[in-house]
């Protein structure tokens, strides 16, 4: 992919969490753990720069600025408002299953749904999230805010677990997809 790129780019930068692809490009950033530099070497020209681990994940600063409001957290008492954010998937109806665990916990728990604009059976889930005492935030701009506002998150791993590590919020965390398994 990257070598349609050569006429007109100075330098090409691919993201990838996937070791078994090759890529023509002169930076690879790979934020995932327990990846190494033997894992690429052979799927990247020589000279490619390698930004390999965690401490290269993508953050907008507005996790850095919150994270001084955010840390140290306070966990008196049980956990009550939960953000659930899967970002903009639904695989295999998971997003029901979670509103059906927060409806028969033991503890009163005020789930924070966050959906895209585009997520199918969003009316539905919208008025499950309310139903439950929840709020829904379709297409959030304030994330950062939401996850400082949570006692407890479920949600995906990929760049949004790297978020919530970043702000310290203690997360439920699913594997929806295959490269988000360590």
């Amino acid at each position: 992919f990257g070598a349609a790129c050569r006429g007109w780019a100075d330098r090409i930068l691919v993201i990838d969490d996937l070791p078994e692809r090759a890529h023509d490009c002169d930076l690879l950033l790979d934020t995932a753990p327990g990846h190494n530099e033997q894992d690429y070497r052979r799927r990247v020209p020589e000279g490619t720069q390698l930004l390999l681990g965690p401490d290269y994940a993508l953050l907008m600063p507005e996790y850095a600025a919150t994270r001084r409001r955010a840390i140290p957290r306070s966990y008196k008492g049980a956990a009550k408002q939960v953000l659930v954010a899967l970002g903009a998937t639904n695989p295999g109806d998971l997003l029901d299953k979670i509103l059906d665990a927060i409806e028969q916990a033991s503890v009163a728990l005020s789930p924070d749904l966050v959906l895209s604009w585009n997520m199918p059976d969003i009316e539905r889930l919208s008025a499950r999230a309310e139903h439950a005492g929840g709020r829904v935030h379709v297409d959030v701009k304030n994330m950062a805010e939401l996850m400082v506002g949570a006692d407890l998150a479920i949600g995906a791993g990929g760049n949004s677990a790297w978020e919530r590590c970043t702000l310290g919020l203690p997360t439920l965390l699913l594997v929806i997809a295959e490269n988000q398994q360590i």
